[in-house]
């Protein structure tokens, strides 16, 4: 199991991950695809990707050209679960 704090020692660009997440309102639990990548351009408009944030010094999950929170219905306390591929 990996969480994003931990992506970014130990595991190449490219890898992939299935994302976990849990009930969430109406939606039920869902399991996802999604890339550790260096670069929004790695993946095809609308798809998601785990990258490392400069901004936050860190990795992140992301929609490219959209909202991660949005498509996953995610909150700031929402639990992500992480397993490489």
């Amino acid at each position: 199991m990996a969480d994003l704090e931990t992506l970014a020692d130990g595991h190449p660009r490219g890898r992939t991950f299935e994302m976990l997440l849990p009930p969430r309102g109406s939606r039920a639990a869902e399991r996802v695809a999604i890339r550790w990548v260096a670069t929004f351009g790695d993946v095809p408009i609308g798809e998601p990707l785990l990258f490392e944030d400069a901004d936050y010094a860190g990795p992140a999950l992301a929609i490219n050209q959209g909202s991660a929170a949005d498509q996953f219905a995610l909150a700031l306390d929402t639990a992500v679960r992480l397993e490489p591929t």
